[in-house]
């Protein structure tokens, strides 16, 4: 194993590390409550008592508005949500986390009646708990037809442990409805009750004074430039791997790093910065708030997101990637991050991929826009009790946890160190990444010509390779420069993807917003055609790039409407400050 590496994996503890995560999971993280700025706060003392950190703990107002593309969230604290069942028991959100549907509203009621909603009259459905199955949920159809309060199995499953799971359930920010997100039994015990003409007690109360907050600290160097590591702090209790365990990666990495720092000569070096926020609108605060300062804050050079680093993919599924950016090929950051990956591993005996950008998390907002530069991000693709009551810390891998904080943390000192010796490390690591991605674009060419796509994979080919040359040839491992005065699609701003998209014409901007939210392909191609455009490419050549960045050609329909979408973009005008 790479001496940085080894050291790291030494000097990480991954039940300290277990015992961060466990903090985090106590609390209910909606973006704007008094539970994520009590974990805030909490993160905030852990800091300044164990690491040695003096964080920035900021309290942002909310109540609706907007920073550049990205909506606000609104305040809302679940102080109590309780149903009441004729036998005295209870569902509770105290002891039954995601019960209550995000955004719903305040209602004190008694003697209720349960009422099946496909039986229901229509007169009644304002006045009772109207049970709705699975498939027949739809909040907006609720709304319309004048259901108040609601309760619903459509995000209820079973685990791997034969137990019942409850789903996340999110209401518009505007909703007037009140719902409850059950889990099979649950439901079941309610369908008995409207079989019965049974009624129950309602009790829900919520606060809508708490405000948004977001925590930094550095690890300073003596260099001017800045390295960013982040971990979103939002999403209901517990969700431990998504992202308790993002958040307790950047304070065990910061101890580490700490520790590095006192034990390897890497002389000046780059200040490392650490961030937790809400996703998406925290880091978009915060670069807000940099651009408008009065005091000059340096942007970052690179970018490190840390999301779900820590599931048992034997429990839940999935595999532990690197997703790269849409110019990892111009940056030396995926190539040391995935080498510190794999060393670390290796030793370890887990499994690993790079992936391609898909830009779901905090790491898109850097892809494009007055703060653009290289990104990876540490994850998992995919956890199937993600945003659910089943996402707990006993399904968190604690091996696979500190592998990853000890692969973050040797990355760190390989990109933040200016000695010769670390130069070095990361211009062959650099070398030897490009070697193997040549071969790698040269199998999946080959590879998709034998399917039909001949014409597909030789353009692909051409233009992986000419990257690969560029990347050579420039040394300093920087983003080719771009005429202005050319880019048909200017951003000035971090990019919101779903901001960008009510930008669109009406009709179908409804249509591929129900596209973008059921087809994640979709909402990766976009995107990736968003950034190459606003590079300097032409629409329909950002279009090929992107599918060039996916490693596949697009179909017809989608190729069309990532061109549509490009046009409403432009017509639209996204310059914004």
């Amino acid at each position: 194993m790479d001496s940085t590496a080894r050291l790291a994996r030494n000097l990480v503890s991954g039940d300290r590390a277990m015992r961060t995560l466990r903090l985090v999971c106590e609390f209910d993280r909606y973006q704007a409550s008094g539970g994520i700025v009590a974990a805030a706060q909490a993160l905030a003392e852990l800091l300044r008592e164990t690491v040695l950190a003096e964080p920035e703990l900021r309290l942002i107002p909310v109540g609706g508005g907007r920073l550049w593309s990205f909506s606000l969230p609104t305040s809302w604290t679940p102080v109590v949500a309780e149903l009441r069942l004729p036998d005295r028991s209870m569902f509770s959100l105290a002891e039954h986390p995601l019960l209550l549907a995000t955004n719903s509203v305040a209602v004190t009621r008694t003697q209720v009646p349960v009422r099946r909603y496909a039986a229901q009259a229509q007169w009644g459905r304002g006045t009772c708990l109207s049970l709705v199955p699975a498939q027949q949920f739809d909040p907006k159809a609720l709304a319309v037809a004048g259901v108040c309060t609601f309760a619903t199995d459509a995000a209820a499953y079973s685990d791997d442990r034969g137990g019942d799971v409850r789903g996340r359930i999110e209401l518009p920010d505007d909703t007037q409805l009140t719902g409850f997100s059950l889990d099979a039994r649950q439901y079941h015990t309610l369908d008995r009750l409207a079989e019965a003409s049974a009624a129950v007690n309602l009790r829900v109360e919520i606060d809508r004074s708490a405000p948004m907050p977001t925590l930094s600290w550095t690890v300073p160097g003596g260099h001017p430039g800045e390295i960013w590591v982040m971990a979103h702090l939002c999403h209901q209790r517990p969700s431990a791997n998504d992202n308790a365990s993002g958040v307790a990666g950047l304070v065990e990495t910061t101890r580490c790093l700490k520790s590095l720092a006192a034990c390897v000569p890497f002389g000046k070096r780059r200040t490392v910065r650490f961030f937790t926020g809400p996703e998406f609108v925290g880091i978009a605060a915060f670069l807000h708030d940099m651009r408008h300062s009065a005091v000059a804050r340096p942007a970052p050079e690179v970018v490190l997101n840390l999301d779900m680093i820590g599931q048992d993919t034997g429990q839940c599924g999935g595999l532990f990637r690197v997703e790269r950016c849409p110019m990892a090929i111009e940056s030396h950051l995926a190539a040391v991050v995935e080498y510190m990956v794999a060393q670390v591993f290796a030793e370890e005996g887990l499994d690993h991929a790079p992936m391609p950008f898909k830009g779901y998390s905090d790491n898109s907002v850097f892809t494009a826009g007055g703060f653009t530069c290289p990104t990876v991000q540490l994850c998992h693709d995919r956890d199937r009790f993600n945003h659910s009551s089943g996402d707990t810390f006993d399904r968190i891998c604690v091996r696979k946890f500190a592998s990853v904080i000890a692969a973050t943390a040797a990355s760190l000192i390989v990109l933040a160190a200016e000695t010769t010796e670390f130069c070095i490390l990361r211009q062959e690591v650099f070398d030897a990444w490009l070697k193997r991605e040549q071969t790698a674009f040269e199998q999946r060419a080959e590879q998709l010509a034998r399917v039909g796509h001949r014409d597909w994979a030789r353009d692909y080919l051409a233009d992986r390779l000419a990257a690969v040359e560029n990347a050579r040839a420039s040394g300093a491992c920087r983003a080719p420069e771009c005429d202005e005065a050319t880019v048909l699609l200017p951003i000035d701003s971090p990019v919101n993807l779903r901001g960008l998209m009510s930008q669109a014409r009406g009709a179908r901007r409804d249509a591929y917003l129900t596209r973008l939210g059921k087809d994640k392909e979709t909402y990766s191609a976009v995107l990736n055609a968003v950034v190459s455009a606003s590079r300097g490419k032409t629409f329909d050549q950002a279009v090929r790039a992107a599918s060039y960045q996916l490693g596949k050609p697009l179909t017809a329909d989608l190729h069309k409407m990532v061109l549509d979408l490009l046009e409403d973009f432009a017509s639209c005008g996204l310059k914004n400050s």
